[in-house]
């Protein structure tokens, strides 16, 4: 958060990225989040919302948790 009583041109920065709500329901009434269409029902939003199946993903290779090993892989990638 800023204050100032200086006029910043527009547009003063950009970010890019994508929210995927683990639990659309829980969002919207915490009023983290609100439905865009009035018109939309909760169940619709959950849908729009919901994870694929796991049997739908399909993963080339094996997932396992980094290990130090992957370190300079991971930050060739990271920085790429």
């Amino acid at each position: 958060m800023m204050t100032s009583g200086h006029t910043f041109p527009t547009p003063f920065a950009t970010v890019h990225y994508m929210n995927r709500f683990l639990n659309p329901a829980k969002c919207v009434e915490m009023k983290y989040t609100n439905m865009a269409d009035p018109n939309m029902s909760l169940k619709e939003f959950d849908k729009l919302y919901k994870l694929p199946d796991k049997k739908k993903i399909n993963l080339v290779g094996e997932l396992r948790p980094m290990l130090k090993k992957d370190l300079s892989a991971v930050y060739k990638l990271w920085t790429k």
